[in-house]
């Protein structure tokens, strides 16, 4: 069964070992998409057991690492499976500076549904993938900030698009998000369901990605396998109500690294579980 919600963390290595020994369940999804809500995911026979998922409403809603990032250059990954009917601009997962609106790090979609890599050091720069993931299907979505000239997009573990604009890395830039871009002028927010939020400090390979997509099926980040070898530099894994503790109101549990994700506008229904595709 899903082990129960209890408005409290628990250690990352008590929440891995949940998470291996299959503590998570299926139910129905309960909530409507105005709401945020957790439910269907990417699961598989050979995963980990994973039936929930973070449902933002595209207006208010996004959650903010507690922690200042300690990512401080290039190379590194962003990693998420998203899900979205969506045709407007949208933020998976961003690494900006708080302070101002023009220095930022982005994994989102554009308004036709492309994956978009953008970068900005005062001048914003960005590359898009050739496909388009806002068909309502599961979908994994990895950008690889390489270096000032190379950002690479992946989508369901292969290569599709590339951002090759010269763009150095901030070291201001701190401040981690999940369904929203921020800085001084926050927006783009995301309207869909986003999970397995991923953070590396390094650049994954195509054949890591390959692995991490798994043909559909989430795997443990935390050990290496097969081709995946970078459980070393993993950072943060947020997984939305697939381990104890996750308490949307609250904070969401981290299970990689020390950095709870704070909610804002979530309700206490907004991770729930649900049955996976």
């Amino acid at each position: 069964m899903k082990p129960t919600h209890t408005g409290h963390l628990v250690p990352a290595a008590v929440l891995l070992s949940c998470a291996l020994a299959g503590c998570a369940g299926g139910a129905g999804e309960s909530a409507s998409s105005a709401s945020a809500t957790a439910s269907e995911s990417p699961a598989g026979p050979t995963s980990l057991a994973n039936s929930s998922s973070l449902i933002l409403n595209g207006s208010s809603q996004y959650a903010a690492a507690t922690s200042a990032s300690t990512l401080s250059a290039y190379p590194f990954s962003f990693s998420a499976w998203i899900k979205t009917s969506s045709a407007t601009a949208q933020t998976i997962v961003a690494l900006n500076r708080s302070t101002v609106s023009n220095v930022y790090y982005r994994l989102g979609l554009n308004a036709t549904g492309n994956v978009r890599v953008e970068i900005a050091n005062t001048t914003a720069r960005a590359g898009t993938s050739t496909a388009t993931v806002n068909d309502g299907n599961w979908h994994h979505v990895v950008a690889v900030f390489v270096s000032n000239t190379s950002k690479l997009i992946y989508v369901d573990g292969a290569a599709n698009g590339a951002n090759t604009n010269n763009v150095s890395f901030n070291t201001l830039a701190t401040t981690l998000t999940v369904g929203r871009n921020g800085g001084t002028a926050p927006g783009n927010y995301f309207n869909g369901r986003i999970d397995e939020v991923k953070v590396y400090s390094s650049g994954l390979g195509a054949s890591e990605v390959a692995a991490l997509y798994n043909s559909g099926h989430p795997i443990d980040a935390t050990l290496d396998s097969g081709s995946y070898l970078s459980s070393a530099t993993l950072l943060h894994w947020w997984r939305f109500g697939d381990v104890a503790g996750d308490d949307p109101e609250t904070a969401i549990g981290d299970v990689k690294g020390a950095s709870t994700l704070t909610p804002t506008g979530l309700t206490a229904g907004s991770i729930d579980a649900a049955s996976a595709p």
